[in-house]
């Protein structure tokens, strides 16, 4: 049994055997060993992988040689498992606090043999957001590093909507805090001084429900 014939065969065992895509996997198997001279009759092999799971990485694992008169060779080896991942990439440095653009990002196709958590795959889920922290040219995004945007600050000058019945009114008002759309902040109603509760629909208009 040649090295050749280890290899692929225990290569052909992990690919049986991972979890996932296998169309998005690579693996290559690497014997450090010589040939095998093995005596005449019937064999099998028996591969033991570390926790009995296959994972993507450096992988030690070893193939046992059964034969018939029941010895046995024990033949240790590793794979090298990589993964394709599709991701988002920075196409320029960015400070923290910057908002994404279309311009900003471009889409990448990786080989890592430790895959990215979290990593952001389509480029509209990236635009429009800010970065939290100053990032590299080339910089690989995840959704950790990225929040929506402040659209009202604290101070800014905004309309407050109530809805009434069939009725619609707007007052002028001031937010006390800052907040993304969709959130809910308080405000202070500029006609009768108070600080109510509502939610904000875009950079200049905040809901009030009674």
């Amino acid at each position: 049994m040649t090295v050749e014939q280890i290899e692929s065969g225990a290569e052909k065992y992990i690919v049986e055997n991972l979890s996932g895509n296998t169309e998005e996997m690579e693996v290559k198997v690497k014997y450090e060993g010589r040939d095998q001279e093995l005596p005449k009759g019937k064999y099998r092999l028996v591969y033991v992988l570390p926790g009995g799971t296959v994972r993507t990485g450096r992988v030690p694992f070893s193939v046992r040689v059964e034969m018939d008169d029941g010895k046995y060779r024990l033949l240790h080896m590793y794979a090298t498992i990589s993964s394709y991942q599709d991701v988002v990439k920075l196409r320029k440095a960015f400070r923290r606090g910057q908002v994404l653009t279309v311009d900003d990002v471009e889409t990448d196709r990786v080989k890592t043999t430790k895959p990215v958590f979290d990593a952001i795959s389509q480029v509209e889920d990236a635009i429009g957001f800010e970065v939290s922290q100053n990032l590299e040219l080339g910089k690989i995004l995840t959704f950790g590093v990225l929040k929506k945007p402040y659209i009202v600050k604290r101070g800014d000058h905004i309309l407050l909507v109530m809805d009434k019945g069939s009725m619609k009114i707007t007052v002028p008002g001031i937010a006390k805090e800052q907040g993304v759309r969709g959130s809910t902040i308080s405000v202070e109603n500029l006609q009768s001084k108070k600080v109510v509760y509502g939610q904000i629909l875009d950079e200049k208009t905040v809901q009030i429900d009674f």
